[in-house]
Formats: structure tokens, C-alpha cells, sequence
């Protein structure tokens, strides 16, 4: 996978399971809005602590162009949202002079999360009574027959998304 290609090559040959998921952890914070750059005292920095993995994470090329895009999108979430959801508490932090900023990284964990949740819940939709657990991204479930799992599988795929079931 894409993944442990990027381990290997930031970790060297023969990754260990939690080489693999340190990298997942990485990927996942620059999703939501981690920096990738030099500066240790960021969320890759406190995951990947050595220098060189460090390094040789942010300049992956794949690492480089999932970077550059996700800035661009994220730039064009904030645009479009900012001003919607200037009202939500839950995306400001209280400077130490005590003024109150908007964070645009809260404001992308806040959009995906949400846009996560509702994927959920449409998918899921008629069959809450057999949901032990619900989560944004993913559901603990029981009782359902092979036609409702086609179902459920085939709402995901009306939204242009995949899922996995175990």
C-alpha cells in the first residue's frame, strides 16, 4: 500500500506495525491541517520525534502533493464556511492577551467531522435499533441480514464512497 511504501522509505526496510501506524498518524493530522514543515513542536514533529524520519516524511513526494492539496482545499473550506460558522464557539481559542481567534485547523476538524457524521447517519438510516455504537467514521453493529449490509453498502456507494465491513 501507499502507506507502507511511505514508511519504508522514511523508516528504511522492514517497518515495524508501529512504524506503519505512526505514519497513518501523520497522514491523519495533515488531514487535519498539521503543518508540514521543520518545526518539532508541531503534531508530525511530536509523532516522528527522530530528525531524519522527520525529513524524510515531509519530503516524500507523495507526502509534498497530499500537503499542497490539502492547503488548497483547506484554503477553499475555510473561504466558503468561515463567515457560516462564526458562531460556534467550539472554533475559538483564547489568546493569551484573552481575544478570542477563529482557527481555520478547527474549523476543517469541525467540516470533516460533521461531513463524516452525516455520512453515518444517512448510510445507517431505518436501521438504528441494530447500532450498538455510532462514531464519525464508523459503527458497531449486529442483526442485520446480507440484504441489509448490500443496502447499507450501496447508500455509500450513492455517495461516491467505499466501505469496509468485517
Amino acid at each position: 500500500t501507499l502507506r507502507e511504501g511511505i514508511t519504508t522509505e522514511v523508516f528504511g526496510e522492514d517497518p515495524t506495525e508501529e512504524n506503519i501506524k505512526d505514519i497513518k498518524k501523520c497522514l491523519t493530522a495533515l488531514g487535519f491541517g498539521a503543518r508540514a514543515n521543520n518545526n518539532f513542536e508541531n503534531a508530525i514533529g511530536n509523532i516522528l520525534k527522530d530528525g531524519v524520519h522527520h525529513d524524510n516524511f515531509i519530503s516524500h513526494w507523495f507526502v509534498k502533493g497530499y500537503y499542497k492539496e490539502l492547503s488548497d482545499i483547506g484554503k477553499a473550506v475555510y473561504a466558503d464556511n468561515k463567515d457560516k460558522l462564526k458562531d460556534e464557539d467550539c472554533l475559538y481559542r483564547e489568546g493569551k492577551n484573552g481575544k478570542k481567534s477563529f482557527i481555520k485547523t478547527k474549523l476543517l476538524s469541525y467540516m470533516y467531522h460533521h461531513f463524516e457524521r452525516n455520512v453515518m447517519d444517512t448510510a445507517f438510516a431505518g436501521f438504528e435499533k441494530n447500532i450498538k455504537i455510532m462514531v464519525h467514521d464508523g459503527c458497531y453493529i449486529e442483526g442485520l441480514s446480507d440484504k441489509d449490509l448490500r443496502t447499507i453498502e450501496g447508500r455509500f456507494a450513492d455517495m461516491g464512497l467505499t466501505v469496509s465491513i468485517d
